[in-house]
């Protein structure tokens, strides 16, 4: 039987074209239509929108509908893959049933979760298309018929997004779904935008929608002045963002800038003469990540596992950032364990495939500055000179913020010199680009 199938994204009709070229010998032809129908304008012709939302070609669908159409006459069916629980896949199936009822009534449909509970069928093997296809029906003219009538409702609201909920879409503005998003960028603020767009598809607060979604709705929340970008970066991606906050809550109480070798010199002699006395902390940390499960490179590095040198002790630890979820806000799991025999453990880790990294080694000189304030100063092997200033004590929050303004000033650190990434995270970025 000839048969065209259709499906939402290019993952999906790639599983489906190597399916039946490498276990099913039959003839057909595969489309993928990346319509996003969840978001946007649906009465108009999409071809501006999607272009604006992807930033690439966006008249893709529309050649594929026109060598659909030109295809039915010489093809048996129409098969459509779709699902009772990914909005764009179900979406995509009642367009489809009124974009097709005056040119064929030959139409069956499976959705994925029929199998296993699977939310579309990008994210099946290829292989268990065959377990899918037992789930395939033929839809009746009076079943096509409700399908594209579901779909003109639909086209008639016109709503900023469709969410599907029990099989039923939910028609829903985009400042319907604003607060929970700056809800959680409270919980984990600040953080890159990427990380931001990784939470909210844990919480999965739009039923299975894409980054792309996320991330649209993530800058009209920018746009709305809503969320401040407090770093740029060449990939809007990895820039930092916080919650615009009002002037009572707009009070940070931690600091970090790069400095050059020189403010570094004359802020330990300024302390020294002050008379303020400094705790010293020399830190050898040896990172080490899985070579089959790298912890970093990724757009979020979230794990961490280290061996820490600290005079005559040696420290394993692992480290586990956990997003925020409705239940509990973000934090960290964290283990650790003294070994005594350093060499043998990176013996055993490298026997386990974890690979050692890269050794940070740092000097840090910790002072108290005018009781209410902590300053660290950090000379960190091939990153350079660093300065931490922290309010210790919260209830004199607006005062100890003035001493810090004040301190900085007189050294001429600038907001320029601002830092927001760790050490590890620079030392593996630089030694990618060595």
């Amino acid at each position: 039987m000839k048969t065209i199938n259709i499906c939402e994204r290019d993952a999906g009709a790639q599983n489906i074209k190597r399916y039946f070229s490498e276990i099913i010998i039959e003839e057909n032809m595969t489309f993928s239509l990346a319509m996003s129908l969840s978001i946007g304008n649906i009465k108009t012709d999409r071809t501006a929108f999607l272009k604006n939302l992807y930033q690439s070609d966006s008249n893709t669908y529309k050649k594929a509908l026109k060598k659909i159409t030109e295809y039915i006459p010489k093809y048996d069916k129409i098969r459509i893959w779709s699902s009772k629980s990914s909005t764009d896949d179900y979406l995509l199936l009642l367009f489809l049933c009124d974009y097709l009822k005056e040119k064929t009534t030959k139409i069956s449909v499976i959705f994925s979760d029929d199998y296993k509970n699977v939310k579309s069928i990008d994210a099946l093997y290829y292989k268990e298309i065959n377990n899918l296809l037992q789930y395939e029906k033929n839809l009746s003219e009076q079943e096509i018929k409700l399908f594209s009538n579901q779909w003109r409702e639909l086209v008639e609201k016109n709503s900023d997004l469709r969410v599907l909920d029990k099989q039923k879409v939910k028609c829903q503005k985009y400042s319907d779904y604003y607060n929970q998003i700056l809800d959680i960028l409270t919980k984990i603020s600040p953080c890159r935008v990427v990380t931001l767009i990784t939470n909210c598809m844990i919480k999965d607060i739009l039923n299975n929608a894409g980054d792309t979604i996320y991330l649209m709705l993530i800058n009209q929340l920018i746009e709305l002045n809503k969320i401040k970008i407090i770093k740029k970066a060449q990939n809007h991606l990895q820039d930092i963002i916080e919650k615009r906050r009002d002037k009572m809550q707009n009070i940070e109480v931690e600091m970090k800038y790069k400095i050059t070798e020189e403010i570094y010199k004359k802020i330990i002699a300024f302390m020294k003469k002050e008379k303020y006395k400094a705790h010293e902390e020399y830190q050898n940390d040896i990172y080490f990540s899985p070579i089959h499960f790298p912890f970093f490179g990724s757009e979020i590095d979230n794990e961490c596992l280290r061996i820490r040198i600290i005079k005559d002790k040696n420290i394993l630890s692992y480290k586990k950032f956990i997003p925020a979820t409705e239940e509990e806000p973000a934090h960290s799991i964290e283990h650790e364990i003294e070994i005594n025999d350093l060499e043998s453990m990176k013996l055993i880790l490298n026997d386990l495939r974890i690979k050692e990294m890269f050794t940070l080694k740092k000097e840090r000189k910790i002072f108290s500055y005018k009781y209410d304030i902590e300053i660290s100063l950090d000379k960190v092997e091939s990153l350079g000179y660093f300065i931490e200033l922290e309010v210790k004590n919260k209830e004199k929050i607006k005062e100890s913020i003035q001493e810090i303004k004040e301190f900085i000033k007189k050294f001429n650190i600038t907001e320029e010199m601002r830092n927001y990434d760790g050490y590890s995270y620079l030392l593996y970025n630089q030694s990618i680009t060595e």
